[in-house]
């Protein structure tokens, strides 16, 4: 599909065929590095990985640098093309992403972005990347970012696209997560995958949640960011005094409240005040879970299927949240809402709640 047929020692009269055509390379080519010649060059002709994707490494001619046009959806529209050569018996690529300043239109510094999208895609891959800032009389009108990466000859080139692009869209999302929240340090984060019919119902909650810190005598301020179709909540403390430790515990007993009956608890206490609080939270559980069995019963009606893998099959704010981060750490989602219940602070005879000795509880931290 591919070839490079060398005529003489004079690489200008060497002869490239793709797709039935032939191609003096000199006309259309420049020097790369010794050996290495650049096609298409100049052509006003466009290979993309649909093009080639079929092939292994091991099709393409040596001395020659492919250049490789991403489409849409394969390594997102940020990266715009791969350049791939094969020099004795290696196969090299890069590929590019090109950051045009004056279209940027997210609401952070793209020069940030670059910096924490390297930080972050060396600490979890052996791939170099390098980048370059510039532009006309150094105007900084543009930002570059190449990834470099080696294979074996015999590897197809869809699937080598395929991997990186996981790794680079994970990638991706990650970096525009931080950014859209400010970082992490300080805070607890969580993200959650909500059904698109019970979004709206349980990012109340959510929001909920700070109301309900101020109960318990602790002042935070949050902020709640969608990423894409998932949800970002940040927690972060008024002042370093607060222990960010008794909101993160918090916020693992506030999700998992939802799972229990607590419209059956006892709700006579000895302190009003108390006893204000407890109703105030019952009262927003039992307005999420009727919202939500409206949005099912919704559905229902209106006569749309209801599969395993729909989102109504995980209904409740602990069952859609996918990351948990605190002060900067990973957390696992299970192990953390797990750890509300190991606190003590939920009876396990009929599911009841001590309200009293959590408050105690969470004002002792």
């Amino acid at each position: 599909m591919l070839k490079l047929i060398k005529h003489s020692n004079n690489w200008e009269e060497w002869e490239v065929q793709y797709r039935e055509k032939s191609y003096v390379l000199g006309p259309i080519s420049n020097v790369i590095d010794h050996q290495l010649y650049e096609f298409p060059g100049s052509l006003d002709l466009k290979i993309t990985t649909t093009d080639i994707g079929h092939l292994s490494f091991r099709d393409l001619p040596e001395n020659i640098q492919l250049t490789v046009l991403i489409e849409d959806g394969e390594l997102r529209k940020n990266i715009t093309q791969a350049k791939i050569q094969t020099i004795s018996g290696k196969v090299e690529i890069t590929f590019l992403w090109e950051i045009l300043i004056k279209e940027w239109k997210v609401l952070y510094n793209p020069f940030l972005f670059v910096e924490e999208f390297v930080t972050l895609i060396t600490n979890f891959s052996e791939k170099a990347i390098t980048y370059s800032i510039g532009g006309p009389d150094h105007t900084d009108e543009y930002i570059d970012i190449y990834i470099d990466l080696t294979c074996e000859l015999d590897r197809n080139i869809q699937d080598i696209f395929n991997t990186n692009a996981v790794l680079l869209n994970n990638t991706f999302e990650q970096v525009n997560e931080k950014m859209l929240i400010g970082g992490y340090l300080g805070k607890v984060v969580s993200k959650f995958s909500f059904g698109e019919n019970i979004q709206y119902v349980c990012t109340r909650y959510l929001q909920y949640f700070i109301e309900f810190l101020k109960d318990m005598g602790i002042e935070a301020n949050s902020s709640i960011r969608q990423s894409g179709r998932d949800i970002l909540f940040s927690v972060e403390p008024v002042s370093a005094d607060i222990a960010l430790e008794k909101i993160s515990k918090a916020l693992a007993i506030y999700l998992k409240l939802p799972d229990l009956d607590i419209q059956s608890l006892e709700s006579s206490f000895d302190d009003p005040f108390v006893e204000l609080k407890f109703e105030k939270l019952r009262s927003e559980i039992a307005k999420l879970k009727a919202d939500i069995s409206m949005q099912k019963a919704l559905i229902k009606y209106q006569g749309e299927m209801i599969s395993k893998s729909s989102a109504l099959t995980k209904e409740l704010p602990s069952e859609c949240l996918k990351k948990i981060i605190v002060n900067n750490k990973d957390e696992e989602p299970e192990t953390y809402l797990g750890g509300a219940i190991k606190l003590g602070v939920y009876k396990k005879a009929g599911i009841e709640i001590d309200w009293s000795a959590f408050i105690n509880w969470i004002k002792k931290k």
